[in-house]
């Protein structure tokens, strides 16, 4: 049987982030940060330093299409 692969943080977190709704993901990252890190053994400074990078690469992304 083969080994389940452990999720990253920044993973434990995407995953988190992308089941909230649209108007919730809206949400500054220092808003957003405290209610992802509850229930995991994460930080809110270190689930908003994940989340910054998520929303950065979100935003490049729609600039770029």
């Amino acid at each position: 049987m083969p080994e389940e692969r452990v999720l990253s943080g920044a993973e434990v977190v995407a995953a988190r982030y992308w089941e909230l709704p649209a108007k919730e993901r809206a949400r500054s990252a220092n808003a957003l940060a405290p209610l992802l890190a509850e229930g995991t053994d994460y930080t809110v400074g270190t689930v908003r330093n994940y989340l910054g990078g998520m929303k950065g690469a979100e935003k490049q992304a729609a600039v770029l299409h």
